[in-house]
């Protein structure tokens, strides 16, 4: 499933994302975003969130309506949005529950302002979106079903897939939008993913904007530098997802394991992809044995624990050695 196709299915559902990426202008001043790609949400200074939700379709309403002189309209969609959040809070934890109402309060705050007749500009407007998502991607995105948050973790390297071939027919500046998007994602899945993970994400969504940052100006002129970033973000979704997937075998949760282990072997496949590396036989196999198991994990009964921990340990550790292919060469 692509990711418009998703938006399709996921509009009303509870779904929220937050994207940032870093470096180069603006887009033209009085030019919505959303015109050019409903899908994606420009939120200012070069952070684009995707809009699959209730909160992103009203803010993505919010800021079309106030650029189109419409405040009415444009309060009534931060409303919307500020509802939604507030909907949702009760499956937080207390620290989440607190952020997510301060974020939703400061919407609410805003319409108040946009109908009192005040001047509201689209940067004011463009931080309080900045705001409420990046709230909401650190706090409820990680209460979202596996069915909703795994197709958007999948267009991550479209996104990096569509850059390199914009960088191939020398658009740098579409490929930095590109660039970006995968960043955008990255950070997400970093905010929902949590705990040690998180941290690896964050580093490759920090490479990927910097990437884009280059890319804006012309910079990147050397497209094996590119690969072996998005070779990387391959390497780290996959091993969070696995170990996400070792955790919830170890909780007692065989079906969604397998299909979050099945999504690591995608993204290790991929990494492969980007290095060449796909005809690599140990890794072939090993990819296959991980996918026969998350195959399997899903059926009844279970496979056997020792079964189950000789397969994590084996396509482990053949994620782990495209990190060395990819390691820089070594001064002599």
């Amino acid at each position: 499933m692509n990711i418009r196709s998703f938006f399709a299915v996921a509009i009303g559902v509870a779904v929220s994302t937050l994207a940032a990426c870093g470096g180069g202008p603006s887009p033209a001043a009085g030019t919505s975003e959303t015109e050019v790609d409903p899908h994606w949400l420009y939120g200012g200074e070069d952070i684009w969130i995707p809009v699959v939700d209730t909160l992103g379709s009203e803010l993505s309403s919010a800021l079309r309506t106030l650029e189109d002189h419409q405040p009415a309209d444009a309060a009534k969609a931060l409303r919307a949005g500020a509802a939604f959040l507030e909907s949702e809070t009760e499956k937080l934890t207390p620290e989440g529950r607190a952020k997510v109402k301060a974020a939703a309060f400061n919407l609410k705050n805003l319409a108040d302002t946009i109908d009192s007749g005040a001047k509201v500009t689209i940067e004011e407007l463009q931080t309080q979106i900045r705001e409420a998502f990046s709230v909401d991607a650190d706090y409820r995105w990680g209460t979202t079903d596996i069915s909703e948050w795994v197709p958007v973790v999948l267009e991550v390297q479209t996104h990096l897939e569509e850059a390199r071939g914009q960088l191939e027919a020398q658009r740098p500046q579409e490929a930095a939008t590109e660039l970006r998007k995968a960043a955008a994602l990255l950070r997400l899945e970093a905010g929902r993913i949590g705990g040690d993970a998180k941290k690896a994400i964050e580093g490759s969504w920090f490479e990927v904007r910097q990437l884009a940052a280059k890319a804006q100006t012309g910079g990147v002129t050397d497209i094996t530098k590119m690969e072996r970033v998005a070779a990387r973000s391959c390497q780290t979704l996959a091993q969070a997802h696995q170990a996400e997937a070792e955790e919830l075998w170890t909780e007692h949760d065989a079906a969604q394991s397998g299909q979050v282990l099945d999504l690591a072997v995608k993204e290790f496949e991929r990494g492969l992809v980007w290095i060449g590396s796909q005809n690599d036989t140990t890794a072939k196999a090993e990819a296959e044995a991980a996918r026969r198991l998350a195959d399997a994990l899903g059926t009844n009964p279970a496979p056997e624990a020792t079964e189950v921990a000789g397969v994590f340990e084996g396509f482990g550790s053949a994620v782990a050695a495209l990190g060395v292919q990819l390691a820089p060469p070594k001064p002599t």
